[in-house]
């Protein structure tokens, strides 16, 4: 379904009193196209629509016309933690945002992160921009298993080849 025919029918969703629905349909859009300002726009009109300005406030804190008082209830929501805040946002802090005060407003958020013991960081690495934490990599891992594995094929495949050599040279 086209981003144009799902903010129509969320539009009709709050003219019909169906916030719900309506914050239903956005929020899985607002999976698939994370950086689209339409659609964090419509998303804050449905919370707006549904009396929940926290909600409407972490959808608008990117938007240049956000409510003071919707951003303030999303950051009492979340306990004015920066990480928090980055975590429920689902915005890399280095994309721009729509305009100069929503710009201000993240990079206020950014600095308060950064004060953060690096400890209180973890779990906003994807959103943050710090790199991930010297961590396992499941990737190398899974590579190398592969390429082993082939590896054993093709012995195995060679090793067959030549038994069947064997039985028609005699």
């Amino acid at each position: 379904m086209a981003i144009e025919d799902t903010l129509a029918r969320a539009a009709a969703d709050i003219e019909r009193g169906d916030a719900g629905l309506a914050r239903h349909r956005l929020t899985s859009l607002r999976a698939q196209y994370p950086g689209d300002f339409e659609v964090r726009r419509a998303l804050r009109d449905a919370c707006r629509a549904a009396l929940d300005p926290a909600q409407a406030g972490r959808w608008g804190f990117v938007l240049e016309d956000a409510t003071a008082e919707e951003i303030a209830a999303y950051e009492r929501s979340r306990g004015r933690h920066p990480r928090e805040m980055v975590s429920q946002l689902s915005w890399h802090v280095d994309t721009p945002t729509e305009g100069p005060v929503s710009q201000a407003r993240l990079d206020r958020l950014h600095r308060d992160l950064d004060a953060l013991p690096k400890d209180e960081r973890v779990g906003v690495e994807r959103w943050s921009g710090d790199p991930t934490p010297g961590g396992f990599d499941w990737v190398a891992l899974g590579c190398v298993i592969l390429f082993a594995y082939t590896l054993l094929l093709l012995a195995l495949g060679a090793y067959q080849f030549q038994q069947i050599l064997r039985g028609w040279l005699g």
